[in-house]
């Protein structure tokens, strides 16, 4: 019997999400959502008497949004965020009992970018809570492509660091949620390991091949049916990134500040390079706030 990794979850969404998009959602099921906290962001601070001006203004937007995924058989809940968007989604998010927070992105149809802005380069910048980057194709004016319609190949991300281990224990969720197929990814960081050296690189091989497997028997052991072990050599981003696109995978995990590359991959412009250009969707995890 599997279980629910995410029962609960937090959609924040802003003025440029369409009930179209929502309708995409189903996907969230694959991780066992099934109550979602709606939170629309408005760009505006509380003023004292616009307050309730703003939220009636707002409302008939959000409940249409909302019946798209009361369609798809969640049962929802709404709210406004006025103010700084990653602060009150991680409060309404507490107060609810949730523990992920999602967010969409579009992807440009002809140039392939990934269109990240708003509440979705806050919570990519200042969220404490597990995130979820949702990728929304275009498939005509009122559809689009299904972000997460299975869990068929999961890539976790490593550098063995403490917050690596904390994202591990998501991928765990995961598999016992009922995802199969794992793969495990440690790059070689060609910066700190030069080509000059290969009996260096063989002998961080051999260690690093070590741990993976004894990662991949801990999967196996929980109801993974396959997992497999890639250990690459190059420049972290750009081989995730490279990674990303092969069209074999459902979601990449990764921990958003290790020791290493993944340190660097979540802060500055090589964050920016995975969030626009990786085409699926990510589950970000960061260090807790006293960790950090």
């Amino acid at each position: 019997m599997t279980t629910q990794p995410y029962p609960a979850a937090l959609l924040a969404l802003d003025l440029g999400t369409s009930a179209a998009q929502l309708r995409c959602c189903t996907g969230l099921k694959r991780l066992g959502v099934s109550r979602v906290v709606l939170a629309l962001s408005a760009p505006l601070h509380e003023v004292p008497g616009l307050h309730e001006s703003i939220q009636q203004l707002l409302q008939a937007g959000l409940d249409e949004r909302k019946a798209a995924l009361e369609q798809q058989g969640f049962a929802v809940e709404t709210d406004i965020l006025l103010g700084e968007p990653h602060a009150a989604a991680a409060k309404l998010a507490r107060e609810k009992t949730c523990d992920l927070l999602v967010v969409g992105s579009r992807v440009r149809s002809l140039a392939g970018d990934i269109l990240l802005g708003g509440v979705a380069g806050d919570l990519l910048h200042y969220s404490r809570a597990p995130l979820l980057l949702m990728r929304f194709s275009p498939d005509g004016e009122e559809t689009c492509a299904c972000p997460l319609a299975s869990l068929d190949r999961v890539l976790f991300a490593t550098d063995f660091s403490d917050n690596a281990e904390r994202a591990w224990g998501h991928l765990i969720r995961l598999v016992e949620g009922g995802a199969k197929d794992v793969v495990l990814l440690h790059v070689q960081d060609s910066r700190k390991i030069p080509e000059s050296d290969p009996e260096q690189l063989k002998i961080y091989n051999e260690i690093d091949t070590q741990r993976l497997e004894r990662l991949k028997e801990d999967l196996l052991a929980r109801g993974a049916q396959t997992v497999a072990l890639e250990l690459p050599y190059g420049v972290p981003a750009k081989v995730l990134l490279d990674r990303s696109r092969q069209g074999d995978l459902s979601l990449m995990v990764l921990g958003r500040q290790g020791r290493g590359y993944l340190r660097e991959l979540l802060v500055g412009s090589t964050s920016h390079a995975v969030a626009r250009h990786a085409p699926v969707p990510l589950l970000l995890v960061p260090m807790p706030a006293a960790e950090t």
